[in-house]
């Protein structure tokens, strides 16, 4: 049976990042002669009534659907999965076509009111509070960032590791 492991992760947030050790270890897979399966997270600007090509992810779940497609093809014998994506929301698109673009439930359900309802639905049925809430969110995000630290081990560089607002912790 396979294990399915995150070797390495990198996001950059308003110029704030480094994603060149992900790039780097894939040079090196593929110098070795693994073939790298490619998932793609596609960018807000793909047309969301369009057909979703194979191996392609959009929604706000798609990096959470993206790392269960690599699990199952990792399950399934492939070596190595790299997913991939980029979307510059702040600089690529104006306010007016962002809004646009989010208005997947129409023009007066924006994405954004969405999730503010669903975390709003989550909170009624779990009996919770915001407060309860953000401590959840925060919670897992530093569980998240830890596995990551751990996943790197002697690699870790806290410049290249995933932050909140982008202050390196």
């Amino acid at each position: 049976m396979s294990r399915a492991l995150i070797v390495a992760a990198a996001r950059t947030v308003d110029a704030v990042g480094c994603q060149q050790h992900c790039h780097d270890l894939e040079s090196r897979i593929a110098r070795l002669g693994i073939r790298i399966h490619e998932l793609v997270i596609e960018p807000l600007s793909a047309d969301w009534h369009s057909p979703e090509p194979e191996d392609h992810f959009r929604s706000g779940c798609a990096p959470i659907e993206a790392l269960a497609r690599a699990r199952s093809l990792i399950g399934e014998g492939i070596e190595a999965v790299v997913i991939r994506g980029e979307d510059l929301i702040k600089s690529d698109y104006g306010r007016d076509e962002r809004l646009r673009l989010m208005a997947v439930y129409g023009e007066h359900y924006p994405l954004t009111l969405a999730y503010n309802d669903l975390a709003g639905d989550f909170l009624k049925r779990h009996r919770g509070d915001e407060q309860q809430f953000r401590q959840i969110a925060r919670a897992l995000f530093d569980n998240y960032k830890l596995s990551y630290r751990h996943a790197l081990a002697d690699d870790y560089s806290p410049i290249c590791c995933p932050t909140s607002a982008g202050t390196g912790r």
